[in-house]
């Protein structure tokens, strides 16, 4: 049996989740902007085009692809990790009591794209992918990069806005 059905299948599954992930993400600006709520979307364009280019098979989409998905998961569960360290846990705790189903909500949709995009971009760097990708003659990508950039965005962010709050400025903001 060869790798060609395997690869096309997973890109083809792979770019129906983007696809769906766009068109979910179209759907909240429309209902945000309707309802004059403040949203800022970044997936939407990004997962119908990678979606429609990953369910044609195309490879060069695949990498770009898996590049993102593992951006967007180490971006993800860096400001889980940092997060705790920014919001003060009683402000939080208020949050939740005056807003339980938007806190809820957020915290679960949180946690299904994290692990969403972690298991595309296993996806998309399996072996039969990454067979057709190399029977193609294209390079594979380096996984760290993603990681570590997804990782330190938050990071460096994080202290910036402790530098900026202990700074004389931020002090007379507070």
């Amino acid at each position: 049996m060869s790798a060609q059905p395997d690869h096309r299948l997973i890109l083809r599954h792979c770019g129906i989740v983007f696809l769906l992930i766009g068109l979910f993400d179209i759907g909240l600006f429309v209902y945000c902007v309707m309802h004059s709520i403040p949203f800022s979307s970044s997936l939407n364009m990004v997962g119908l085009i990678g979606g429609c280019l990953l369910i044609r098979g195309n490879l060069g989409a695949a990498a770009f692809m898996q590049w993102i998905s593992w951006f967007l998961a180490a971006l993800m569960i860096g400001w889980m990790v940092v997060l705790p360290g920014l919001v003060p846990s009683d402000l939080v705790w208020v949050l939740g009591q005056l807003y339980p189903t938007a806190m809820s909500v957020g915290l679960v949709l949180t946690l299904i794209l994290t692990a969403t995009f972690l298991r595309l971009a296993i996806g998309l760097g399996s072996a039969p992918v990454a067979l057709a990708r190399s029977a193609a003659g294209r390079k594979p990508i380096k996984v760290i990069t993603p990681i570590i950039v997804g990782v330190l965005l938050p990071l460096f962010a994080s202290l910036l806005v402790v530098k900026l709050q202990s700074s004389a400025l931020g002090q007379r903001a507070v």
